[in-house]
């Protein structure tokens, strides 16, 4: 019996298209960070960001090495890279005002690389001193950057039909329901909140608040360990079927595969009939399809076993202000 259900996002819940390739994006961030003390050409700075994403890559790659854990997804927190950038030109407030990143549940930076260590070898990598404990840019001016330039990549941004039906149908039903998300929290909190359904979620884990991303199993058995769940009681619903299918079933945990325009170009190319065999699936996007399947589970085994009591350790984070 299913008793959690985690949701892939992006292709799944919600439509969305970025483009981090235009010209008029990296003029306008460029702007943007000379407006706020950091001085940059367009090309300087997508060279400079381009960089910076790669070594906080390679960060938090070796930060998981030095707690004795192999990571092979890692995931870099987007805050680390912006605050670098404005490091760089020697542009940033002091240390008061500001509270240091990490110590408010809207920060998207708490929970990420820079998390303090000490909670189990499958936690984030420990404090980088750094990034942490400079007076680096506050929170406050790296979340308005990041949102910023999340809003001038994105193209468009909604949800597919039928989103809110299937999770509060879901949550009516007495199931647990969760993001379980490679994303950014400072551009996904927001957005989540701008699309209204922020709080139609149970709980919600990013990859960046954790360091890696799906399919690695340190990933997917984040929330497991969180929230005392067993692998076989929940389900993943996603789009791609590397990420969402198979990293799921690295930890005991079915899937069901939904192939949307969204899902990689090589699955929507070759896609191979036998992965019917592997998962739940269907072609297209029909969250109404999704509902009824999954509520019939439900109906069927509450009619067999009694509905059961919903006891829901809350990890919704806060989105941030818009």
């Amino acid at each position: 019996m299913k008793q959690a259900f985690f949701f892939d996002l992006y292709g799944t819940l919600i439509d969305i298209h970025t483009d981090e390739k235009q010209p008029a994006l990296w003029k306008f961030a460029a702007d943007y960070f000379t407006v706020h003390g950091a001085p940059y050409r367009p090309k300087e700075l997508r060279d400079a960001y381009l960089a910076a994403l790669s070594a906080d890559i390679e960060r938090v790659r070796r930060q998981w090495k030095e707690r004795g854990v192999c990571v092979q997804w890692p995931e870099p927190d987007i805050g680390n890279v912006f605050r670098g950038l404005y490091k760089a030109k020697g542009a940033w407030p002091g240390a008061g005002g500001d509270a240091a990143p990490g110590n408010g549940p809207d920060t998207a930076l708490s929970n990420g690389p820079d998390a303090a260590p000490g909670n189990g070898p499958d936690t984030a990598p420990g404090t980088d001193p750094d990034t942490v404990h400079c007076a680096g840019p506050g929170d406050s001016l790296i979340r308005e950057t990041a949102w910023a330039f999340r809003r001038k990549a994105t193209c468009h941004l909604r949800l597919y039909a039928g989103v809110k039906e299937l999770l509060k149908d879901l949550r009516r039903a007495g199931r647990q329901v969760y993001v379980l998300s490679n994303a950014q929290s400072l551009y996904t909190l927001p957005e989540l909140r701008l699309l209204g359904i922020d709080d139609l979620f149970d709980g919600i884990y990013i990859s960046s608040d954790c360091g890696a991303k799906k399919p690695d199993p340190v990933f997917y058995r984040r929330p497991l360990e969180d929230l005392g769940l067993d692998a076989k009681d929940c389900l993943m619903i996603g789009n791609d079927y590397q990420c969402d299918i198979l990293g799921a079933a690295g930890v005991g945990m079915d899937g069901y595969y939904i192939l949307s325009g969204l899902s990689p170009k090589e699955q929507r190319e070759t896609f191979d009939e036998d992965i019917k065999d592997a998962a739940m699936f269907q072609r297209g996007m029909d969250l109404d399809r999704v509902r009824r399947k999954c509520l019939s589970e439900a109906i069927a085994s509450d009619s067999a076993e009694g509905a059961p009591q919903r006891n829901v350790k809350d990890n919704r984070g806060t989105a941030a202000a818009l």
